[in-house]
């Protein structure tokens, strides 16, 4: 069976490439093809930030768009930190030149980005086993399901806390519990 070449492959040719070079172009594949491509997804669901952000009313008319959307989301999120740990990586490139070798500067920049990159890892794997568990299921009941299941948790979980931190209760907060207990 024949291998087939990735772009990223194409432009990785160590030939052409110094040795900080592949880096460079893996870190500018990846945040560039994960932003174009949520994009072009976003497109085909034909959903905007209004309708999104709107969502007690509109997700009861496309969950699909709605659950597709805020996982798009997510990805854009991650093109959005990764551009950030790069830009964090090259800041330091050039400032421990300067720095004390045994200050633990180094190791804090990159424990840092690591344990961000275990906290992405975990949120991601999450939505790709959604997104895979709806693959089979592929209907808007179910999708209606669990954003309902979405929006009891963080009801509870904002009610349980203003209640805990702040020594309040919240009445609409309660009221959308009671209500989104019987959907």
């Amino acid at each position: 069976m024949p291998k087939i070449k990735s772009k990223l492959e194409d432009n990785l040719d160590p030939k052409e490439s110094s040795t900080d070079e592949p880096w460079k172009e893996g870190e500018k594949f990846f945040i560039e093809s994960a932003t174009r491509e949520a994009f072009q997804l976003r497109a085909k669901i034909k959903m905007d930030e209004s309708f999104y952000h709107q969502s007690s009313w509109y997700w009861k008319h496309d969950a699909r768009g709605h659950f597709a959307y805020g996982v798009l989301d997510e990805v854009l999120r991650v093109a959005l930190t990764m551009q950030r740990w790069k830009e964090i990586i090259d800041w330091w490139e050039i400032q421990k030149k300067e720095e004390d070798p045994n200050d633990g500067i180094e190791r804090l920049v990159y424990e840092s980005i690591n344990f961000e990159q275990k906290l992405w890892c975990r949120k991601l794997s999450e939505h790709l086993v959604s997104v895979i568990l709806f693959s089979k299921h592929n209907k808007q009941s179910l999708y209606r399901v669990w954003m309902a299941g979405r929006s009891f948790e963080k009801a509870v979980g904002r009610y349980l806390d203003l209640k805990e931190y702040d020594n309040c209760k919240n009445e609409n907060l309660r009221f959308q519990i009671k209500h989104l207990g019987t959907v």
